[in-house]
Order: structure tokens, then sequence, then C-alpha cells
């Protein structure tokens, strides 16, 4: 944040003549806040003020850091199917709460709109002045910026595209590892015959509705009218998997491959298949 303008001039002369621009982040922010708690030293303000500074620093950093955690934790941590889901409910919490993303789009919009909002807000008191900052302008004593009695001007530093970023980052690695843990869920579950069997004349209402099926349909009838299935997980990020090879050898010594599914890769699966050593 850099101030022009007769103020900007005036911090210059207060801080030995250097730039009057502050470098602002998450933690500076949240002093500016606190100082002006202690400025009107009011409790309630003390109480509104602390409670947002909490917030702001949940919501923008923390949140974001222990939903990173939690999904490394999850990949790379053998668990059961109970504990998964407790992680991610507790994921779907973290993802609720952490708004990097609104500080970035926020930080954006200040950048872009606080020149013009800090010009209307002063400079307008200081119409009388025109004649003297034009004098001041043409002789070189003020610069053509500094020919004014306020503006500010905000502008993004390299620390918002780091944050936008892993902000990203996030995004794809949250959808990526959730996505793998619900297809894995779902390929765990055990199916039995009875959640395959057809129960003659039991069908549901809303389907009797919706595609018109009568009772004691046949099973051929009702697969045709069965719903595809959604994109799976493998699907979509099939260019990350790798498939797996099984080796055999009969009674005679021969010996045979046999095609596996396909299963994410890992360093260290990845070298045992090169070797031949790994057997799915």
């Amino acid at each position: 944040l850099e101030i022009f303008g007769l103020i900007g001039r005036a911090v210059e002369l207060g801080e030995a003549n250097e730039q009057a621009i502050t470098r602002h982040s998450i933690f500076t922010i949240v002093q500016l806040m606190l100082d002006q708690a202690a400025y009107l030293d009011e409790a309630w303000i003390y109480i509104g003020l602390i409670s947002l500074s909490v917030l702001f620093i949940f919501s923008s950093l923390l949140a974001p850091l222990l939903q990173t955690v939690t999904l490394l934790t999850m990949w790379h941590t053998p668990m059961k199917s109970v504990r998964r889901k407790q992680i991610i409910f507790l994921l779907e919490i973290l993802q609720a709460w952490q708004y990097v993303e609104v500080y970035l789009i926020s930080i954006y919009i200040a950048s872009w709109q606080l020149g013009d909002v800090s010009e209307f807000m002063i400079n307008d008191y200081c119409k009388g002045l025109g004649d003297f900052f034009s004098l001041m302008a043409f002789y070189g004593v003020l610069s053509t910026s500094d020919s004014q009695c306020f503006y500010a001007m905000a502008s993004i530093e390299a620390g918002w595209y780091v944050l936008l970023i892993a902000a990203i980052l996030l995004a794809v690695l949250t959808k990526f590892v959730v996505g793998a843990a619900n297809e894995q869920m779902k390929d765990s579950e055990k199916v039995t015959i009875d959640d395959i069997k057809f129960v003659e004349c039991e069908v549901n209402s809303e389907l009797k509705e919706e595609f018109s099926v009568t009772p004691c349909m046949k099973k051929d009838d009702l697969i045709k009218i069965l719903r595809p299935l959604p994109v799976l997980f493998t699907e979509r990020f099939s260019f990350m998997f790798i498939s797996a090879y099984t080796f055999s050898e009969d009674i005679n010594g021969s010996q045979s491959c046999n095609s596996g599914r396909k299963h994410v890769v890992d360093p260290f699966e990845s070298e045992m298949l090169q070797n031949g050593s790994f057997v799915s």
C-alpha cells in the first residue's frame, strides 16, 4: 500500500524521507484490528475485533493447513473404512470453514478499487487547492502523483500469487484424495446375493411412475432401465494409473502373466513392477 499526495509527503518526512509504502499480510491486518481495539478502548469492541481476528486467522490460514495435513494423512496412512468416513466428514467441515479463495479475491478487488475510493473520500474537500497543486507541479516542487491531498494505491505482490497457486493445488488435492477414498470405500463394500436378487412384485412406487414399471417385471426388462454409473475416479484420473500384473508358474515351469486392475501410481510400487517382483 503506497500513499501519495500531501499526506504521503508528510508520512515520508516522518520516516526519514523513505517512501510511504506499507506491506501488509494476514498478520499485519490482524495487528491493525487489535491496534484499533486498543485505540477505542471499549470492551465490546475488544470482543468483536478479537473474535473477527481469530475467525480471520482460522479461515484463511489454519483451516487450509489442517485440510492439507488431513488429506496427506488419509492418503499415506492405512485405515479402516469407519475411520476413513470420519476423516472425510472432518474434511467437509474444514472445506466449509476455509476461505482462502475469498481472501485472495478480496485482496484483488481492493487493489483494483482502493485508489478510486481513497481519492473520492478526501480529494473532494481539497478542490479549493487545485490551483496551488498545479503551481507546485509546474515548478517541480511536487510530482504529478503528489499534486493532490491524498491517494492510496494498493498493488499485489508475489505472496498473493503464491497463495493463489497453493489454493488451486489444495482444491486439486482435495478432489483427488476424496475421490480416491470414496471409490475405495465403494470397492470395499461387500455385495451379497440379497443385494442383487430380483424380488418379484416389489417395485418402488417412484420407479413405477417414472419408468412405467409393471408388477412382476422380468429382471432383463429392469436391467434395461437402469441408470448409467457416474464418472468414476479411475476414469477421471486414468492418466495417474498403471496396470498391475501377476506372474504365475505352472507345474511344467512355464510362466504366465495375468493383467490385474489399475491402481494409483506409487514410486515404490512402480520400481517393484519394473523389477518384476510386484504381485497384486
